[in-house]
């Protein structure tokens, strides 16, 4: 019987995601869902995979999965795995330490923290769940039309010789709204009361 070793998963080798064929092909066995202990951080690299790092402050606990791989596997494993994921030793939630995947500080760099979400799921949940948010109405703003029904709505009079001039204005602020709405921010950033350089 050949020899198995626990390695825990948490991202696109966890069941039903992407690269979960990877883990069958090796020959590998799902075993149980954990926790690791408070002691990790997790990137999304470029919203394809997570990389997890063990920090020695500021960690959580990230969700995994464990799975029984064959030690004849670990090594084809790693191969198919993204450039700066590696293999490392990772401590459960109950102590036990098993091995995991694990990112390179390098792979991080740039890329955004998605450790308050616990976990490369309830990430991917809430991408899912806010795809509607993270860009203005597809329907292009009408600016004349858009105008015209504002001015109504405040009951505004406005002299047909300086509509020209408003719409031009209108259209100069739906662009640079369009702008500030496509720009890409860390989750953590909130808005400030007060301006401070």
């Amino acid at each position: 019987m050949e020899t198995t070793v626990c390695l825990a998963v948490n991202g696109t080798l966890m069941r039903g995601l992407e690269l979960n064929g990877n883990m069958t092909l090796v020959g590998a066995q799902f075993v149980r869902e954990s926790l690791t202990e408070p002691a990790y951080r997790l990137w999304s690299i470029g919203d394809r995979y997570p990389a997890m790092m063990r920090v020695q402050q500021g960690g959580v606990s990230v969700a995994v999965e464990i799975w029984s791989v064959p030690a004849s596997g670990i090594g084809a494993l790693l191969l198919l795995e993204p450039p700066g994921l590696a293999i490392g030793k990772v401590r459960l939630v109950d102590g036990e330490e098993v091995l995991g995947v694990l990112g390179e500080a390098f792979l991080c760099e740039g890329q955004k923290e998605i450790t308050r979400w616990q976990g490369w799921r309830a990430y991917i949940a809430h991408l899912e769940n806010n795809k509607e948010d993270t860009v203005m109405s597809e329907k292009p703003v009408d600016a004349a039309e858009f105008v015209e029904q504002m001015a109504a709505v405040i009951g505004l009079p406005l002299q047909p010789d300086h509509q020209p001039g408003v719409v031009d204005n209108v259209t100069r602020i739906i662009a640079l709204a369009q702008l500030v709405a496509e720009f890409s921010l860390p989750e953590e950033i909130e808005i400030a009361p007060v301006f401070q350089p």
